[in-house]
This record gives C-alpha cells, structure tokens and sequence, in this order.
C-alpha cells in the first residue's frame, strides 16, 4: 500500500470530505436536526468545522486542492497517460504480431511512472530517511480526516436523519449502494452540489482502480516481471481506464488525462 496510491484515492473521491464538511456546518444552521444524535458525535462535528483549514489534520478544499494538483500533474500526468496509452495499446490489438514489443513498451512506461511514485513515496518505511515524509504527512492528515467523517456517517441517528441505513466499516474503500444513496441525499440536502448516487459511485469507481493501478505499479518489478505479471499489471491500468470511461469521466478514445483531475471541478 502507497500514501500515493491513497491520496490519489482521496483526489478522485475528494467529495466524501466536501460533504463531510457541510454537515459540521449544518450542527450550527440547524441545531433541530440534530437533537437526537449523540454528544459524541456532535463534538467530532464541532471539533471539525472549527479546526477546518486551521489544522493539519482538517486540510480545507482549497488546501486539498493545493496537494492535489502538486502531485497528481506534471510528470505524474503525463507518465500515468503514457501508461494507460500502452495498457490500451496492449488490450485493444487486433492481433498478436507485434505483442512483444508492446509489452516493452508497456514496461518501458511502467518503469517511468514507477520512477515518478517513488519520488513521490520515498522507498522506506515512515522512519526511514528513505521515505518521502512530506507526502506521508500529507496521507496520515487525509486519513485522518476521513476517519472522523466516517465515524459521523456509521452513526445510526445520523444517517437515520438523511433516510439511510450506517455506512459499512470499510467504506468508502470498498464499494456500497447504499452509502452511495446516503452521500447522495447528504449533497441534495445540505451540499452546494448535489450528487446522484451514480455520481458518487462512478467516482468511487475510478479512486479504487486508481489506487490499486499505483499501488501495482510500485510493487511491479520491471526487471524481472514474466508475460503473466506484466499481463495482470496491463490489465488493471485498463480497467483504470476503462472504468473511467464507462463513468464518463474520459470520453472513449480521447486521451486520460482528464482522469487525473475531474475532482477540482467540483461539478
């Protein structure tokens, strides 16, 4: 697992804290919709709209923002579009001639990218001088933000309230409909942009492929991966893409980079 891998799953999902957000805001604009939720709770709200973009642990959008687009464009942009080029050289030939110096090709795009990830990461453990411990930080903070939302939305009064059963344990990293109908109803309700569930899922789509993608291509040993492993690593980069296509986040031929940045649009 990457802190990469991660915050591009965070960049691609970046909606989860949006909202997260609105409701710390709706406990003070309308304390009636909350007088059956738990103190505890309460306080996690409290806690995050009055630390929100004054702590390191609550990075506001605009902050998010700033991160984001400090990793995820430049050489990562363009070596992940390099990527997907040749995962789709490699899935959408017509025939096998030519299939070896496809699949240099592909490593040879990997290795690239890989090279990008681990200036990103850093090689070593959080206590290595090894590691990357800005883009670490950086994780850990995201994480832990997420964490407190989490905590708010598998509270039973609070989804209760939005008409939804509690979010399962390991959402949003594992997929769910009806989480995806509860964030949905949370944007319409309170949001400044309002979601379809098939927006929320789409996006999840795409952050979960994405960060499965990056973590495969750090662990990839270009070196000495065999046709089966350079396969499997083509096939999951496609499916990347492809997912996002079929979500409508990249239209079908046209180049991926739209991919890395459609959560700054905030549509």
């Amino acid at each position: 697992m990457t802190s990469v891998g991660t915050l591009y799953f965070w960049y691609q999902f970046d909606l989860f804290n949006d909202l997260g957000f609105e409701l710390s805001r709706d406990i003070y604009t309308n304390p009636k919709n909350w007088r059956s939720v738990p103190r505890n709770i309460v306080d996690v709200l409290a806690n995050l709209r009055a630390r929100y973009g004054s702590d390191h642990s609550f990075p506001d959008a605009g902050q998010r923002a700033s991160i984001y687009n400090a990793l995820f464009n430049g050489e990562f942009t363009d070596a992940t579009q390099d990527v997907m080029t040749a995962a789709s050289a490699l899935a959408e030939r017509q025939m096998n001639a030519g299939l070896r110096a496809l699949a240099r090709g592909f490593r040879s795009s990997v290795r690239v990218l890989k090279d990008v990830i681990v200036s990103l990461q850093g090689t070593g453990p959080d206590d290595d001088a090894n590691a990357n411990h800005a883009t670490r930080k950086f994780n850990d903070d995201m994480c832990y933000l997420a964490d407190r939302i989490r905590e708010v939305l598998r509270n039973a009064e609070v989804c209760a309230h939005f008409g939804s059963a509690t979010i399962p344990q390991h959402y949003p990293y594992e997929f769910d409909p009806q989480a995806s109908e509860l964030l949905s109803e949370i944007s319409k309700r309170i949001g400044p942009h309002k979601y379809t569930s098939a927006d929320v899922t789409n996006r999840q789509r795409v952050a979960i492929f994405g960060r499965q993608a990056i973590n495969a291509v750090f662990d990839f040993d270009v070196a000495s991966a065999d046709d089966i492993q350079t396969d499997a690593l083509s096939d999951l980069v496609y499916e990347w893409l492809t997912t996002a296509r079929t979500s409508g986040l990249v239209q079908a031929g046209a180049a991926p980079t739209a991919l890395l940045s459609p959560v700054l649009k905030r549509a």
